[in-house]
């Protein structure tokens, strides 16, 4: 029903912990949820919307004893058989980030795990031996030029005691996988092809590499974060580097990539991508700097995953 609220009631002791978890863009609803809690005298003590990274999470300490009122509305006052949702509700926040946020066919890895602001490391986690494509990829079947790589649902003990799963990029990366170190904005060198992981934090929204190239080749640069369920919104920039007599640098700006281009237009389709991609034919021998940025100034921390590979045979289906 248009502009219909629905009110749910809870009891909470004081300093007890109280976790809402909507679930609606992932289940393909029109909606777009809003939701609050309200202390026992009335007062709204906290909301939530839609994040970047899809449907509202709330967390909440309850100050006193008492029952708390729970609702969810749409924002846009909508309604029907396609305004639907599910509620989840617990005393604990459940896991929504991993890092790395990357595993490899056949391979263990520890974890650090994110539930809330605490983080929490040696989680063991693993990619299942068949795994499903997680929702966070199959949300996206309307919108194929955001569909790039195998993002699927971790494994793990205290994954499993939860409703939301846990995306992660799996591949068989073409080079190593590097974890990069605690300063993002120290430069270092990347040896091509490579994986790189890192995650942007604070004011430290640049991860600076130089690589060198030789002039003809063709490197894609793909990065995944948003794809990930980060808060992100990537960009990525190539700058030629060259050196004076008497050493100075100078650099140069030769390709960027932000969004994704879109690939299809229509009611259904259209939209943009998060994730950059870059098609990068180097113009001469030399060496380049390549600036992965967080354009997102919620301050929220974001991992990402960076791939950089030789073009390889691919294709889209849209059906």
């Amino acid at each position: 029903v248009a502009a219909a609220v629905d009110s749910y009631s809870i009891d909470r002791q004081a300093g007890q912990q109280l976790h809402l978890d909507i679930w609606s863009e992932r289940l393909d609803a029109r909606m777009t949820p809003l939701l609050s809690v309200s202390g026992p005298d009335g007062t709204v003590l906290a909301t939530a919307g839609r994040t970047p990274a899809g449907d509202p999470v709330l967390d909440l300490t309850a100050p006193v004893t008492g029952r708390y009122l729970v609702q969810v509305r749409d924002l846009f006052a909508g309604g029907g058989s396609d305004w639907f949702y599910r509620l989840v509700v617990s005393s604990t926040p459940p896991v929504r980030h991993v890092y790395p946020p990357v595993v490899v066919p056949g391979q263990g890895i520890d974890l650090e795990v994110s539930a809330g602001s605490a983080a929490a490391p040696g989680l063991p986690g693993r990619m299942p031996a068949r795994p499903r494509s997680s929702w966070r990829q199959l949300r996206r079947l309307l919108s194929p030029y955001d569909i790039v790589g195998d993002v699927v649902d971790l494994q793990a003990e205290r994954l499993a005691e939860q409703s939301t799963p846990v995306p992660a990029l799996a591949t068989r990366p073409p080079g190593p996988v590097v974890t990069a170190a605690a300063d993002p904005a120290a430069t270092r060198l990347l040896t091509l092809p490579a994986t790189r992981v890192g995650r942007w934090s604070g004011s430290n929204l640049n991860h600076q590499l130089e690589f060198e190239a030789e002039g003809g080749e063709t490197w894609i640069f793909e990065l995944f974060s948003r794809r990930l369920g980060e808060h992100s919104d990537a960009a990525l920039l190539i700058e030629s580097i060259s050196v004076s007599e008497s050493g100075q640098q100078t650099f140069k700006e030769v390709a960027f990539s932000d969004d994704v281009a879109k690939s299809f237009k229509g009611l259904s389709v259209e939209g943009a991508g998060y994730d950059p991609v870059l098609s990068f034919k180097v113009p001469a021998d030399g060496r380049y700097r390549l600036t992965a940025s967080n354009l997102d100034m919620s301050g929220h921390p974001a991992a990402f995953v960076l791939e950089a590979r030789r073009p390889r045979p691919d294709f889209e289906l849209l059906a």
